[in-house]
C-alpha cells in the first residue's frame, strides 16, 4: 500500500490468501482507495461508492462483501456523503457494489 492508514477496515478473501483493505484515513483525508495485500506485495482493488472510515466489512459469501457504513466524504463535492448512510454490498463476480442489504 502506497500509505499509512487509520481507521480502515479489512476482510481477508480468496481462502486467507489475501487482504482486502478498504477506505481509512491517510493525512485526515477520507478514502474511496481500496487494496488487495499478500506477502508478496500489494495492488489496487476496486474503489468504494464513496471515501468512507471507521466502517466495517463482513464477508456474506465467498463471492458476496457487507459494508456497515462509518463516516462518510463524497470526494466529488467535498462534503459529506450520502452514499454510506445505507450498507452498500460488492458482488467479487461482478465486481460491482449495490445500494442496499442484498443485491438483486
Amino acid at each position: 500500500m502506497p500509505a499509512e492508514r487509520n481507521n480502515a477496515a479489512s476482510l481477508i478473501l480468496f481462502n486467507g490468501n489475501v487482504l482486502w483493505v478498504t477506505g481509512g484515513l491517510v493525512d485526515n483525508v477520507t478514502q474511496h482507495t481500496t487494496y488487495y495485500v499478500t506477502l508478496n506485495g500489494s495492488w489496487s482493488g476496486p474503489p468504494l461508492p464513496a471515501g468512507v472510515s471507521g466502517h466495517c466489512l463482513v464477508s456474506v459469501s465467498v463471492s458476496t462483501i457487507l459494508l456497515v457504513p462509518g463516516d462518510a466524504f463524497d470526494i466529488a463535492t467535498a462534503s459529506r456523503s450520502d452514499l454510506v448512510e445505507s450498507p452498500w454490498t460488492y458482488s467479487i463476480p461482478e465486481d460491482a457494489w449495490t445500494l442496499g442489504l442484498w443485491p438483486k
